[in-house]
């Protein structure tokens, strides 16, 4: 493993430590899709699925390794500092992503112009801090869709959407599908 490019700077080994692993949504998909296989091998309890989980499990950290070197080998560097910056605004929009957070107030909270903080965000992690605050809301209403009998306007409100319309809107632009068809799927 070792010798796969990019594994020891995943694991931070030799590499630059606070670096974050970006992938985009296709990446993302197939690292979901190994660790599905893994996860449905382990719940197996077979002795062929020990043998395999060990298998997807190796898969998996080669994909990322690799992952990781193409993201070294492409990235613009990011100033000191401004990953530490990032770390402090994903904690603050993942804790209050049910509030009416506004960028512009958490640009200021880590002592950013809103503009220089969506470039320094977008540089780290990939995507601009109202596409990442968009995607936890989303992640958090399909969560509570799953596995609540909410009404759609409560998982509305307790994912800092506007209404029910606005949940609707913005879940059937990120996943394609509707609140209903999402409670439909279980």
């Amino acid at each position: 493993l070792r010798a796969t490019p990019g594994f020891s700077a995943l694991m931070n080994d030799d590499g630059p430590v606070g670096r974050w692993l970006r992938l985009s949504p296709g990446a993302f998909a197939e690292v979901e899709a190994v660790a599905a296989e893994l996860r449905v091998e382990w719940e197996s309890g077979t002795p062929d699925g020990a043998l395999l989980v060990r298998a997807h499990f190796l898969r998996l950290l080669v994909l990322l390794a690799r992952r990781y070197a193409g993201q070294l080998a492409t990235e613009p560097q990011v100033a000191p500092g401004h990953e530490r910056v990032v770390a402090e605004a994903v904690r603050r929009l993942d804790s209050g992503f049910s509030e009416p957070l506004r960028i512009e107030r958490v640009a200021g909270e880590v002592g950013l112009s809103p503009d220089r903080f969506t470039e320094v965000f977008a540089a780290v992690m990939g995507r601009t801090p109202r596409d990442y605050l968009r995607h936890v809301r989303v992640e958090h209403a399909l969560g509570l869709l799953k596995s609540t009998d909410d009404t759609v306007a409560s998982v509305a409100r307790a994912c800092g959407f506007a209404d029910a319309a606005h949940l609707a809107r913005t879940l059937r632009d990120a996943t394609g599908q509707t609140p209903t068809a999402v409670r439909k799927q279980l």
